[in-house]
């Protein structure tokens, strides 16, 4: 028997919502502020992507599920 033991992965996504993935250009300091966001709150590059996204189409009006 092996000491290691996988951890089951867990997502804070929906389900689906990596269907369809999405490149997203930003400059060094905008990726850096981003990953700072991300560490503080204990989330992925992509996670983290994906909440401020969700909040700047809510800012903008877009109801979002």
């Amino acid at each position: 028997m092996s000491a290691f033991m996988p951890q089951k992965r867990i997502s804070r996504s929906p389900n689906g919502c990596n269907a369809k993935p999405i490149a997203l250009a930003l400059t060094q300091d905008e990726r850096t502020a981003v990953e700072r966001l991300a560490q503080r709150e204990s989330r992925s590059l992509a996670a983290m992507s994906r909440l401020l996204v969700l909040k700047g189409l809510q800012a903008s009006g877009h109801p979002v599920h």
